[in-house]
């Protein structure tokens, strides 16, 4: 498994059909993270479950 499923801060992504940006990365948990989206709101991920854009 790699860290993160290759997804790094800054990345463009789509999680459960919302667009974002990945804004952080669990130190604890190799595949969870959050992500912005354009309107300013965070939702947590399961980084195996994004997809880059």
């Amino acid at each position: 498994m790699n860290d993160w499923y290759g997804l790094n801060i800054g990345d463009s992504v789509r999680y459960n059909n919302i667009s974002g940006v990945i804004t952080s990365l669990s130190i604890l948990d190799n595949n969870s993270g959050t992500m912005m989206t354009s309107t300013g709101k965070i939702i947590p991920v399961t980084c195996d479950n994004c997809k880059k854009q």
